[in-house]
């Protein structure tokens, strides 16, 4: 199916279940976004669950987020538990809006939900030129480094800088992968890979359900735990939000998510020297490439994505049938 066909979809069922129509095509955007660019453990896999966190009424739907704290550069909002596509949107627009103004820009968002691919939020920024970090908290899905029980999230961050033609972009979680991905080998009936996920004991399966039941494997060890933990600390604790277990995941409806991020945006182009940075990029990527026997072998975070990105805008995206199926029930429901 089409790109903006795909996000059509999306929209027509969002406002079958109460939502406004602005606020729907900036949740379908950022769904479909996720999918053309191949991550489809981050698009629209998650509207059935979107929806039926509004159904149970633990998802505020025409929420908007409101400012709490206005220190110029350094803001807090508060998402009002509405859609993280639209705090974030409005988070990453509001950093730009400051960082033209003093430089630099931190923007912290409390009472939200799931933000869906962090890349959608520091891509818009790097488009129009700026370098930007955005960090999200989660539902407790891992254990500190040595326990058993969840305790913190997977809490994936994105950087991302301006580009030659399109922005430089990493997105990832700081467990072995999101835990969004078990989630889907779970639902297609096949195993995961060792080392992503541990029973409850704390040890290694490749059963998507055990790994459901325990947590998912932290990225490099005490490594991986210790950037959960600070971005839990550098979100939820520093926002007075929700953190740790008081977080509930983008699935649970027995309540609010409470889901904290921030957005920084940096006006890099106020740095010295900054007429020469795409050429100093060009530069790094023809390091980059020069390191492998075949060049086409290896990329800059982002590349990849981007390559699937102009396939969808091409040739359409083809959705597994089990969210084809969840989708169509939607709008027929």
């Amino acid at each position: 199916m089409k790109v903006e066909a795909l996000k059509a979809l999306a929209a027509q069922i969002l406002e079958k279940h109460g939502v406004a129509s602005e606020i729907a095509k900036m949740v379908a955007d950022v769904l479909v976004d996720a999918d053309a660019r191949g991550v489809v453990s981050h698009g629209l896999t998650r509207l059935p669950a979107y929806v039926a966190r509004v159904r149970a009424g633990v998802l505020a739907p025409d929420a908007r987020p409101a400012i709490i704290a206005d220190n110029g550069a350094l803001l807090l909002l508060d998402g009002g538990n509405g859609f993280g596509a639209v705090a974030g949107i409005e988070a990453a627009d509001l950093a730009m809006e400051r960082a033209t103004k003093y430089g630099c820009a931190w923007v912290i968002v409390r009472a939200s939900n799931h933000l869906s691919m962090l890349g959608y939020y520091t891509r818009r920024i790097s488009e129009k030129g700026m370098a930007a970090i955005c960090i999200t908290n989660a539902g407790p899905s891992m254990a500190a480094w040595g326990g058993k029980r969840p305790v913190v999230g997977t809490n994936p961050i994105s950087m991302s800088l301006p580009g030659t033609q399109a922005p430089v972009v990493a997105d990832m979680a700081v467990s072995t992968v999101a835990r969004g991905k078990i989630r889907r080998a779970l639902s297609e009936g096949r195993p995961i890979p060792e080392g992503w996920g541990l029973d409850a004991e704390g040890r290694t399966t490749t059963d998507p359900e055990i790994a459901m039941q325990g947590t998912v494997a932290p990225m490099g060890a005490h490594k991986g735990y210790a950037l959960s933990a600070m971005i839990d600390l550098m979100t939820g604790v520093l926002a007075n939000g929700h953190f740790a277990t008081g977080l509930r995941t983008a699935t649970d409806r027995s309540g609010v998510s409470g889901v904290c991020f921030c957005i920084i945006a940096a006006d890099v182009a106020r740095l010295p020297d900054a007429d020469g940075y795409l050429e100093r990029l060009r530069a790094f990527r023809a390091e980059v490439e020069a390191s492998a026997d075949d060049p086409t072998v290896v990329h800059l975070p982002g590349d990849i994505e981007d390559q699937r990105a102009s396939e969808a805008d091409r040739d359409g995206i083809e959705l597994p049938p089990d969210i084809m199926q969840a989708l169509e029930g939607l709008r027929e429901d």
